[in-house]
């Protein structure tokens, strides 16, 4: 077997698609959750005890974030931020929770160099990863750059438990709490209405009626309301949905 391996992807079309990777990359990929999957239960100390993720998430909506690099210039930027929007996260019921390779007495230290700097007091339990298990299981080590380097990555799960929605950023790269919550408003918009989100959407905003719903269900439930743009981009109002 050579360097690149030949990956071909059988279609219902004439052509089929080829893929090639290098061998390496083939061989390093291990199992993730991804966007559907029931989120792994797993069992940790944390900054505030011990930690039974099931018991703890079930019936909430969870954003489960890694902290890498501890007492990086992002990192702290990000716990700040991230403690700052408690009230917008309340508001939506969503829990944070951190996950760091540091000891409890690393990471209480850095979040009173955090209270320090930003004047905002870390308010959300912080999962003591030490020796990385858990952060490997959930893919936040770059495949390129060995386990040494993490990445950015986060999970927003859902009350049943699955996973709704990932973000992976390098390590130079800030997350947005404000794209956070817009996913988070959409997703529970979804489960309320059935609608879908647009482009660039915001609270507020129209949503969408989805194209699998037949033109006479979409009348009988929204009536009036409904903006035609095309026969598959229908437009609905969110005021009171």
């Amino acid at each position: 077997m050579g360097l690149f391996d030949q990956t071909f992807l059988k279609g219902s079309r004439a052509v089929d698609v080829e893929v090639t990777l290098p061998a390496s990359y083939r061989r390093r990929v291990d199992w993730v959750p991804r966007i559907g999957d029931i989120f792994p239960n797993f069992t940790a100390e944390t900054t505030t005890g011990h930690l039974d993720f099931h018991d703890w998430a079930e019936g909430r909506w969870v954003h489960l974030f890694n902290c890498p690099k501890l007492g990086g210039a992002v990192t702290s930027t990000e716990l700040a931020s991230f403690s700052a929007a408690a009230p917008e996260f309340d508001q939506r019921g969503v829990v944070n929770l951190g996950l760091v390779q540091a000891t409890k007495s690393q990471q209480i230290g850095f979040e009173v160099e955090i209270e320090r700097l930003f004047d905002v007091r870390v308010n959300f339990p912080v999962v003591l990863d030490q020796a990385g298990h858990l952060s490997r299981i959930l893919g936040m080590f770059s495949l390129r750059d060995s386990y040494e380097h993490a990445v950015r990555k986060s999970f927003l799960i859902d009350p049943s438990l699955k996973v709704r929605g990932l973000f992976e950023y390098p390590l130079n790269v800030g997350r947005s709490v404000d794209e956070i919550l817009r996913l988070t408003d959409a997703h529970q918009l979804r489960d309320r209405s059935g609608l879908v989100t647009p482009a660039d959407w915001l609270p507020g905003d129209d949503a969408l009626i989805p194209e699998s719903v037949p033109a006479s269900d979409a009348m009988a439930r929204y009536g009036d309301a409904i903006s035609y743009y095309s026969p598959a981009l229908r437009g609905v109002p969110t005021a009171g949905r």
